[in-house]
């Protein structure tokens, strides 16, 4: 009895896992392919955007390692939910930044969201 509902609270986990994944790389990988039309829209060249997606990158794929190691010495839940909090709220504000500054903000706080998450 006791672990035919560990079986089930870990598949239940597993699949809400999976699908906080799906979303999380989902949300990040939206950015790319708009880049342009919100380079159009703010008024900045194909260079610009290219060095914002760099940018988000970097601290997308650079910062894993860093939020690995706190995560292993803090708790795991916490860089799950903040992580995928971050991705599901700044990416989505990215294509209605009013500026370079806050366009730059938006991906760099949702990739950091992205860097949390995926150590998990």
């Amino acid at each position: 009895m006791i672990m035919e509902i560990s079986v089930k609270q870990s598949q239940k986990a597993i699949i809400w896992l999976c699908l906080a994944h799906m979303a999380c790389d989902i949300y990040t990988g939206f950015v790319n392919p708009i880049m342009p039309f919100i380079a159009a829209k703010l008024g900045f060249s194909m260079a610009i955007a290219t060095v914002i997606l760099s940018i988000s990158q970097i601290c997308s794929n650079m910062f894993q390692p860093v939020f690995g190691f706190l995560a292993d010495n803090i708790l795991h839940r916490f860089f799950i939910f903040w992580g995928l909090i971050l991705v599901s709220t700044f990416i989505p504000l990215a294509p209605n930044a009013p500026c370079i500054p806050v366009l730059i903000a938006c991906t760099i706080l949702g990739s950091l969201g992205s860097s949390f998450f995926h150590p998990q």
